[in-house]
């Protein structure tokens, strides 16, 4: 009788199915040594192609044209720094020795930078690979030329040298392990020997960014959220301001350049992305095949023409549940008035206001028309 086709060997468990089969495959020494080889470079991969072959982010630096065409001439020249460490695999420890060592001896690590008499200041950031990694870029303050951000007075502790030193660093933001240290670290001789002419300003604690922003969400006014934090301070801060002043770290009054960066990040938690203009975050918002679309928004604007061209117009005209209402019960066979506006923003932008007139003789809005002019 002809044998049966060898069937592979099942192991058994003492009741039940199969558990598991055995197969059994042939190999040669080289196929091997190829398999290890390929787990090996797979283990030490630390940056996608894609990072590696960015660029320093230099426009977001606040520098003069001279500082501009040094920089390049440093780049041409390759004269910067580009390390690269692993955070996988039999190098990882000592590599991560070596970034550490880097990044203290040139006063970069997180401890050196919460120094108030640490010179690094953050200038741009982003975050990589689904929120994984994290690029930072950072700017020596002798290198920060405060009229080049329209600024008149100066509040960075030192004066501007027009030192060139500035620094990338990409990091795994669960673990802080280090992937990259990039830029140009050397300092030139002015500000080496520079002193501290200015206070350093000390950053504002978070909690205060926190209410603030509550505060901005409910309709508050920026007058109000002020003489709130005032308060707040003046009462203790609910504990968490130190006795001391020597001891602190943070800031706990709102100052009036704290505005500023308080709206960019009330913008940012609304979804409006302020490296786009103003068109494109309404495009992408009234768009219902944009990741940004915004129905309630889109519900409220019963015209919309986007400016696609130079030479067009942004239309825009908006009436919500609430001025509906009101057109019917203030504006139905009654006295409509329209009010032209301008200035409204840093742009040239013109509102009309329609308004009807209630009980008590005062303006009630119907609907803002808002239109811009072509350039």
């Amino acid at each position: 009788m002809p044998k049966e086709p060898t069937k592979p060997a099942k192991m058994r468990t003492s009741s039940g199915p199969p558990a598991f089969q055995v197969r059994f495959a042939n190999i040669t020494a080289e196929e091997a040594a190829q398999g290890l080889k390929k787990t090996s470079e797979r283990q030490n991969i630390t940056i996608p192609p894609r990072s590696l072959a960015s660029d320093i982010q230099l426009k977001e630096l606040w520098l003069t044209r001279e500082q501009r065409s040094a920089i390049d001439a440093l780049n041409v020249s390759n004269a910067g720094l580009d390390a690269k460490f692993y955070v996988n695999g039999d190098q990882e420890q000592q590599s991560q020795y070596e970034a550490a060592a880097l990044m203290a001896s040139h006063g970069l690590d997180l401890d050196s930078r919460e120094d108030n008499g640490n010179r690094w200041s953050v200038k741009w950031s982003t975050s990589k690979d689904g929120g994984r990694t994290k690029r930072v870029l950072l700017q020596c303050d002798c290198g920060y030329d405060h009229r080049q951000a329209g600024s008149r007075k100066r509040r960075t502790a030192v004066d501007f040298t027009g030192c060139l030193a500035h620094a990338e660093i990409t990091f795994i933001i669960k673990t802080q392990k280090i992937l990259r240290v990039r830029g140009f670290l050397e300092h030139n001789a002015a500000c080496k020997s520079a002193l501290m002419q200015r206070i350093p300003a000390l950053p504002l604690h978070p909690s205060v960014y926190q209410a603030a922003l509550v505060q901005l969400a409910n309709g508050v006014s920026l007058t109000d959220i002020q003489q709130r934090n005032r308060e707040w301070v003046a009462s203790g801060g609910e504990g968490l301001i130190p006795k001391h002043g020597k001891d602190w770290k943070y800031r706990w009054l709102l100052q009036r350049y704290d505005t500023r960066s308080l709206y960019r990040q009330y913008s940012r938690l609304h979804g409006v992305k302020l490296s786009e203009k103003p068109h494109i975050n309404l495009d992408e918002w009234l768009n219902p095949n944009s990741p940004q679309y915004n129905s309630t928004l889109a519900s409220a604007i019963f015209h919309y023409s986007k400016r696609a061209a130079k030479d067009e117009r942004l239309e825009v005209c908006i009436s919500t549940d609430e001025m509906k209402e009101a057109a019917w019960k203030y504006g139905y066979k009654s006295q409509i008035v329209v009010d032209g506006t301008f200035g409204v923003c840093d742009s040239r932008l013109l509102l009309f206001i329609v308004m009807g007139i209630d009980e008590d003789k005062k303006g009630v809005p119907l609907a803002f028309l808002l239109f811009s002019a072509p350039s």
